[in-house]
């Protein structure tokens, strides 16, 4: 009985640890989404270059070699347009900081690398699901008005959630920093809306809209039309997430032969995170931030062909054979003060 009581104990303590570095992933992806399962430490995070996008530090430009603002924001319109019901292998190589069982910050860092299949319907239908050595890690989805984060293992965990009830302090609890939705904003395949606010940044024209937690903001190229920085803020404007984008590849759509559509081959994103207290040594990070480069491999808007039962959470559950399941909603203890990662509370609902 003793073997068995430590066994159990055992088993326990590693689910946990594998829950916890799953629920870590997310922190560098959206949301999706993300962090290694398989944990490098010792590699800090590369600097973003904050300085080359930075929308309080404006460039000069000669105007009168430049379009007009609107037909800028025009042409972004135009190359989203038919990027609709997309799909692609993705990569993703993933740098966020290391914390312990607590959830607390150690200066030290995880990486790895995953690979997986990102799909979306727009506007409110993603899927992702990212694999390591040929193993699923984890899955992320939205459909239906309800969002999930998914965890693989011995016992697969779904956190499910209302989209409609979705606050940045519950994504938070999960180390989820942004909805899984936001995920399409940061790749910029969203439209800009009517009454967006327009701006000249250098040659980029700067275009401010409502996002979900406060605003959305864009540089667009004004001569390529590509944008080439993401930042999503909260209602008080502090930066949620925010990402670059550059190596644009054509979107083949079904049905089309030419068409404007392209999407970033490579997103690279930044959650900020405050500063780690008391670390020290070659390994400590001078921050909380967590990083990721994305990397859409084949982009193809295939209209119908994609299956509709990957953005519908019962599907996707029973698919996954998910038996324990954690409503965001009821079911974690979420402290909207906090500014670093909380752990889950909760006990979940035990089944579907």
């Amino acid at each position: 009985m003793r073997t068995s009581s430590v066994q159990s104990e055992a088993d326990m303590v590693t689910r946990g640890r594998r829950a916890s570095a799953s629920r870590a992933i997310m922190c560098a992806m959206m949301c999706a989404v993300t962090c290694a399962i398989v944990a490098i430490a010792g590699c800090s995070g590369p600097a973003m270059p904050k300085e080359k996008f930075d929308p309080d530090n404006k460039p000069a430009a000669n105007r009168a070699t430049l379009p007009k603002a609107s037909d800028v924001v025009r042409a972004y319109n135009q190359r989203v347009a038919d990027i609709s019901r997309m799909r692609t292998p993705v990569s993703a190589v993933i740098d966020v900081p290391r914390v312990d069982e607590s959830g607390k910050l150690t200066g030290e860092r995880q990486k790895d690398q995953l690979d997986g299949n990102l799909q979306f319907i727009q506007p409110d239908r993603v899927s992702l699901r990212m694999d390591k050595v040929q193993q699923t890690v984890f899955s992320l989805g939205s459909g239906g008005g309800k969002y999930w984060f998914i965890t693989m293992g011995d016992e697969p965990v779904a956190y499910t959630g209302s989209m409609s009830k979705a606050t940045l302090a519950k994504a938070k609890s999960l180390g989820l920093p942004i909805h899984p939705l936001d995920l399409l904003e940061l790749m910029a395949v969203t439209p800009m809306p009517e009454n967006a606010k327009l701006s000249w940044w250098g040659e980029y024209v700067r275009v401010v809209a409502p996002a979900r937690w406060g605003t959305r903001e864009v540089l667009v190229n004004a001569k390529t039309f590509e944008p080439a920085a993401v930042w999503l803020r909260d209602a008080s404007g502090k930066i949620a997430v925010w990402a670059e984008t550059t190596n644009f590849k054509s979107v083949a759509v079904e049905g089309k032969g030419t068409t404007a559509a392209s999407v970033p081959g490579r997103v690279r994103a930044v959650v900020p995170g405050g500063a780690v207290k008391g670390a020290a040594g070659k390994n400590a990070a001078a921050d909380g931030a967590s990083y990721i480069e994305l990397f859409l491999a084949k982009p193809e808007n295939t209209g119908n062909r994609i299956r509709e039962r990957q953005f519908q959470l019962d599907a996707v559950l029973e698919a996954a054979s998910v038996k324990e399941i954690v409503d965001i909603d009821v079911d974690v203890d979420v402290d909207i003060r906090a500014t670093g990662v909380k752990p889950v509370q909760g006990t979940g609902s035990g089944g579907k």
